[in-house]
């Protein structure tokens, strides 16, 4: 399929689910009319997608990740269609590429080796869903180090310290040859309720 014709394919359905929310907010009546003319700002790849798809890593300019993170677009495919329809983004390039994403993984070509990247659209929907990615098995981590692929890695947190409202740890992903292949510090703040 050219990529012409599903840059069509995504701006019907961008306009039926439009649609579909003028008939729901009939009642907002300019609200509604606004949001049908808002105009189509996301460029989706000119490139097919393939078997693989590059989610992290030093191409991107990634600094807590040391490996080359792949995401199996097959194996993600129902995740990425759920994902279309059931979350939503007050930015609008963002939802666009979130409902692109689906159309570009179906028509991937599987029997392609090569790896397809990501643009900083899809990547802002995808990468925080990583930790999800791996667990279900669709993620595997190239190891630059020991030129090797891994399924699992060895995960670790230590440091962690509590200060007041605010905890730190340290967290690193480690290929099965024990290369360090994410490393970073994390902090959370938490807020007390008022009574």
């Amino acid at each position: 399929m050219k990529v012409k014709s599903l840059q069509e394919k995504l701006q019907t359905r961008l306009m039926s689910f439009r649609n579909s929310l003028n008939r729901k907010n009939d009642s907002e009546g300019s609200q509604s009319a606004e949001i049908l003319r808002e105009t189509i700002n996301y460029m989706p790849p000119s490139y097919r997608c393939t078997r693989s798809v590059l989610l992290c890593g030093s191409a991107y300019g990634d600094v807590s990740y040391q490996g080359a993170y792949l995401l199996d677009t097959q194996g993600a495919l129902d995740w990425v269609k759920k994902h279309s329809t059931s979350v939503w983004s007050l930015r609008q390039e963002q939802q666009q590429a979130r409902e692109y994403i689906p159309i570009w993984f179906g028509n991937s070509v599987t029997d392609d080796d090569h790896i397809a990247l990501l643009d900083i659209q899809m990547r802002s929907v995808l990468m925080p869903y990583l930790l999800d990615f791996y667990t279900n098995g669709w993620l595997s981590i190239y190891c630059f180090q020991c030129s090797k692929g891994y399924g699992s890695v060895t995960r670790t947190q230590f440091d962690a310290n509590k200060n007041g409202p605010y905890s730190y740890w340290n967290e690193e992903w480690r290929c099965l040859e024990g290369h360090i292949v994410h490393q970073k510090k994390n902090e959370i703040r938490y807020f007390k309720p008022r009574d």
